[in-house]
C-alpha cells in the first residue's frame, strides 16, 4: 500500500531532457534577475516585514573575520527594495525563526570561530533588535531550526565538530534558550542537521549528517533522532550512506506519503565527480537507499551543495536545485525517488539555493546569494485522481463526513510541500486551496501528488458537495462528492495492516508484535488499549474546523461505537476527539479477559450501524 496516513540577467533557459534520461522532463524555464553583486555565504527567505511578500536575508563573511547582513524585502514582482542592514557578530550560519513567538520572522546566526549564537528578532519591519548572544557549542559546524517542545516558539539543533554531539536549545520566547543534555552522534565529524518530521507522529525530528568528508576513507551516515515533543529525542541506529555527504533535503520523492531524504555528496575518492543520495522513507523514522549515482554531467572536482526541494515543472513530481560548486543544477524529479541528470542554470557557483514565491504567480522561484531565478513555466490545473478522495486513516472511500480527515492523491495539488505550524490548520497553504460546497478546507499537510485535510463540521446535514481545488489561483477540477454522518476509519500504520492502537501505558507502546515497532509488544487481557481513528461523526463541545480538541471538556461522540476484537466484544470506556488533534478520535477499551490471542488480531469498531476498516493487533 503506497498511500499512508496523516498523523519545502535577463534571458530565460529552456531546459530540456537529455536524451540518456531515461524519462522525459518537462519543459521548465527561469528568468534570472541579479538583486546584488556582492559576495554572500547564505541566504534565507521569510517575510520580513508581514506584507505576504517573499523577502531574502543574506549573510557576508569577510577574510578579517567580520560579517555584514541584509534584508532585500520583496515588492512581489520578483523585485526588491533597497537592501536594509543588519549589525552581527563575526557568523558563519544564518537559519530563520520565530524565537520569541510573536508571529515575526527572526534571525539566529553562528561563528565557527567563537561557537556563539546571536539572535536578531524582528520588528516586522526587515530591522532587528540588538543581536543578543546566547551560548553555543565550541566546536559549531553547522545549526538548524525546529520547534521541538511544541509550543509555537523555534528552538535550535546546533552540531558540535569537535565532540561529535547534537545540543538541543530550548527557546525560552524572550531571545534566551535553555540548553538540554547533549546527544552523541556515533560517528565523527558531525556535517549537517535537518528537521522533519520523519514518522509522521506530528512531532518534528532531526537527520544529522556526519562521517569524513575528504580522502579514501570518506564516508557518510545519517543518524535520526526521533523527537518525542517535549525537547527530548530518540536516536536510530546510524545508516552508512553516500561518500562524504553534506547536504540534506527532504521530500515525498517517490510520492508514497512519506517522507523521504535527498543528500549529496562529494563522490568517491579520488575523483569527487559528486553523488546524490536519495533515501526512501519508511513512516517509521528509517531509511532505504534507493537512488544513488555520481553524474555524468558532473565533472571530476564538482560537488553536489545544499539541496532545495519544490516541483518547478508543475507536474507533481519534487524537483531538486543544488548549488555546484561550478554553478546552479536543477534535477529533474521522475516522482519514483529517481532523478535526471543535472542541468545547469547557471557556470558560476552561488550560494544557496533557497526557494519561495518572490513574484505572486504560485509557482516555486529560487533565490541564491546575489540573483534570483523566476519561475516562467506555464501552470497547469491541479489534478485529483479518480477516487482520490479517501479517508486518511484507512485509505477507503467515501471519505466525507463532518470533521474527518481526508486524503486527497492526484498531482499539481501544490508546487512546495509544506505544514502549517504544529498543532495549526490552514484555509491556504503554500498556494492551495479548497473549498467543500464553498467552504473552506483546513489543510494539514500538501504535497504535489497528496493533500491532508479536514471535512468542515459545518458540512453536518449535507448529502452532496462540491469538491473544489485551485492552486495559486488556477483552478483545478470540481466535482460531487457524498456526505454522509459517519465515515469511520482506523489508521493504518504500514502495509501488513498494523492498527494505531496504544496500550494504555506511559509512553508510546503500539498493540503489535515485539520488533515490529520501536517499543511495541503485544497487550495483555485485561489491559487498555487506546484507538486512533477518523470519521466517526459529531461530538459534544464540538471545536471549530481547523482547531483542536480541548483539553479541559472533552468532545465525546454524541453515538456510542463498540469495538470488535476477533469476534469478541471489548468495552468502550471513552469515545471522542483526541486532546489536541484536529480531526482525529481515540477511543479507550479494555481487552476482554476471553480475546483471541496471537500476533493478527483483527479489531474493529462500529457506530450507528456503520463499520470501520479492520486493522491488526497483537494480543497475549
Amino acid at each position: 500500500m503506497s498511500r499512508i496516513p496523516v498523523s519545502s540577467k535577463t534571458a530565460t533557459l529552456a531546459l530540456f531532457a537529455c536524451a540518456l534520461a531515461p524519462l522525459s522532463l518537462a519543459q521548465v524555464s527561469f528568468t534570472p534577475l541579479t538583486y546584488r553583486t556582492t559576495p554572500a555565504s547564505n541566504v534565507v527567505v521569510a517575510d520580513f516585514n508581514g506584507d505576504g511578500h517573499a523577502d531574502v536575508a543574506v549573510l557576508e563573511t569577510s577574510a578579517d573575520a567580520t560579517s555584514a547582513g541584509s534584508v532585500y524585502l520583496g515588492k512581489g514582482d520578483g523585485t526588491f527594495q533597497p537592501p536594509l542592514p543588519f549589525g552581527s557578530p563575526h557568523a558563519d550560519l544564518l537559519v530563520v525563526g520565530d524565537f520569541n513567538g510573536d508571529g515575526h520572522a527572526d534571525l539566529a546566526l553562528g561563528s565557527f570561530m567563537t561557537g556563539m549564537i546571536g539572535i536578531l528578532l524582528g520588528n516586522s519591519n526587515g530591522t532587528f533588535q540588538p543581536a543578543a548572544s546566547v551560548p553555543g557549542t565550541p566546536g559549531l559546524t553547522a545549526m538548524c531550526a525546529g520547534d521541538w517542545n511544541r509550543d509555537h516558539k523555534t528552538d535550535l539543533a546546533l552540531l558540535d565538530r569537535d565532540s561529535s554531539n547534537l545540543v538541543i536549545l530550548l527557546s525560552r520566547g524572550d531571545g534566551e534558550f535553555d540548553t538540554t543534555p547533549v546527544l552523541p552522534v556515533s560517528n565523527n565529524s558531525v556535517n549537517a542537521c535537518l528537521a522533519a518530521d520523519f514518522n509522521a507522529d506530528g512531532k518534528q525530528d532531526i537527520a544529522v549528517i556526519s562521517g569524513i568528508l575528504l580522502g579514501p576513507s570518506s564516508q557518510g551516515f545519517l543518524t535520526v533522532f526521533l523527537g518525542k515533543g517535549d525537547g527530548t529525542f530518540g536516536a536510530l541506529p546510524s545508516k552508512a550512506i553516500a561518500n562524504g555527504a553534506s547536504a540534506p533535503a527532504a521530500g515525498d520523492f517517490n510520492q508514497d506519503g512519506r517522507t523521504d531524504l535527498a543528500i549529496s555528496g562529494f563522490g568517491s575518492f579520488p575523483f569527487f565527480n559528486g553523488e546524490l543520495q536519495v533515501l526512501e522513507g519508511a513512516g517509521d523514522g528509517t531509511f532505504s537507499s534507493v537512488f544513488s549515482t555520481p553524474d555524468p554531467f558532473m565533472s571530476i572536482g564538482q560537488q553536489y551543495g545544499s539541496l532545495a526541494v519544490a516541483d518547478f515543472s508543475g507536474d507533481g513530481k519534487p524537483d531538486l536545485v543544488s548549488s555546484v560548486s561550478t554553478g546552479l543544477g536543477f534535477l529533474a524529479g521522475n516522482g519514483d525517488g529517481t532523478f535526471q541528470n543535472v542541468v545547469f542554470l547557471t557556470k558560476t557557483a552561488d550560494g544557496g539555493p533557497a526557494v519561495a514565491d518572490f513574484n505572486g504567480d504560485g509557482k516555486p522561484d529560487v533565490a541564491t546569494t546575489d540573483t534570483i531565478y523566476l519561475n516562467t513555466t506555464p501552470a497547469t490545473g491541479a489534478h485529483i485522481d479518480q477516487n482520490g478522495v479517501v479517508n486518511a486513516a484507512s485509505w477507503e472511500t467515501p471519505a466525507l463526513s463532518p470533521g474527518a480527515l481526508i486524503s486527497i492523491y492526484g498531482s499539481g495539488l501544490t508546487l512546495v510541500q509544506g505544514t502549517p505550524p504544529t498543532g495549526a490548520s490552514s484555509k491556504v497553504l503554500n498556494g492551495t486551496e479548497i473549498e467543500i460546497d464553498k467552504l473552506p478546507v483546513p489543510l494539514l499537510f500538501v504535497a504535489p501528488g497528496q493533500v491532508n485535510a479536514q471535512v468542515p463540521w459545518e458540512l453536518a446535514g449535507a448529502k452532496d458537495a462540491e469538491l473544489s481545488i485551485s492552486v495559486s489561483g488556477v483552478p483545478g477540477q470540481t466535482f460531487e462528492e457524498s456526505v454522509f454522518p459517519y465515515t469511520p476509519g482506523i489508521f493504518v500504520l504500514d502495509a501488513a495492516g498494523h492498527g494505531a492502537v496504544l496500550i494504555a501505558t506511559p509512553g508510546v507502546v503500539i498493540a503489535a508484535p515485539a520488533g515490529s515497532f520501536p517499543g511495541a509488544r503485544p497487550v495483555n487481557r485485561g489491559e487498555y488499549i487506546q484507538i486512533f481513528a477518523t470519521g466517526f461523526g459529531a461530538v459534544s463541545n464540538q471545536p471549530g474546523s481547523g482547531e483542536a480538541a480541548p483539553f479541559d471538556t472533552l468532545a465525546e461522540t454524541t453515538a456510542q461505537p463498540s469495538v470488535d476484537l476477533g469476534g469478541v466484544a471489548a468495552t468502550v470506556t471513552f469515545s471522542g476527539l483526541s486532546p489536541g488533534s484536529i480531526g482525529v478520535y481515540q477511543m479507550n477499551a479494555l481487552v476482554p479477559q476471553d480475546a483471541p490471542v496471537g500476533d493478527a488480531v483483527p479489531l474493529k469498531a462500529t457506530i450507528a450501524g456503520v463499520a470501520s476498516n479492520t486493522v491488526l493487533i497483537a494480543v497475549r
